[in-house]
């Protein structure tokens, strides 16, 4: 099975609230069951200190927040009725394409920071206007090498395949932006 992201944008810069629209196209070789399948908007902000180098090692310090975080789920299909059970999607042999809309999300808080730390209470939605929340632009992506500091943004694709009753496979695909 192959993957191909395409996004259908000719941006090269995303605020807050914009759409970021695009397709997943999976070639199967052979028949194929798919239990899951997400896209998923990723930002993440790292920072890294190295210390003065020792006798056998240098010191390295790493932090790393996820500023960023929108998923869309593919598969299962939301169902329109409590009593519809979701099934896997079998795929023939030949390619497919599925659509997918993520929303770059108006407020970017922090999910690895613990809840009520000073760096949590900037982000609050409560305390910062919606339409100043809704056109603030996020962090550029950037990556300074020599002072140890990032900003990425990325897409991940995840799907599960079904290969027997008792194995499934996880396979993961995704494209900076």
């Amino acid at each position: 099975m192959d993957f191909r992201l395409d996004i259908e944008h000719d941006k090269e810069i995303f605020s807050s609230g914009d759409h970021i629209i695009g397709k997943i196209n999976i070639f199967c070789a052979q028949k194929t069951t798919i239990s899951g399948l997400t896209a998923t908007l990723i930002g993440e902000s790292t920072s890294s200190l190295t210390g003065a180098p020792g006798l056998l090692f240098s010191r390295r310090e790493e932090e790393r927040h996820i500023i960023v975080r929108e998923e869309c789920r593919i598969i299962p299909f939301n169902s329109v009725s409590a009593s519809h059970k979701e099934r896997p999607l079998r795929l023939d042999v030949g390619c497919h394409s599925f659509g997918f809309r993520l929303r770059v999300p108006g407020v970017a808080d922090c999910s690895t920071c613990p809840p009520n730390s000073p760096v949590e209470d900037r982000y609050r939605p409560d305390l910062i206007s919606e339409q100043s929340a809704l056109h603030r632009p996020l962090p550029p992506s950037t990556k300074d090498v020599q002072n140890g500091h990032e900003i990425t943004y990325r897409i991940d694709v995840v799907t599960t395949t079904i290969r027997n009753m008792f194995r499934s496979r996880v396979l993961k695909v995704n494209l900076l932006i």
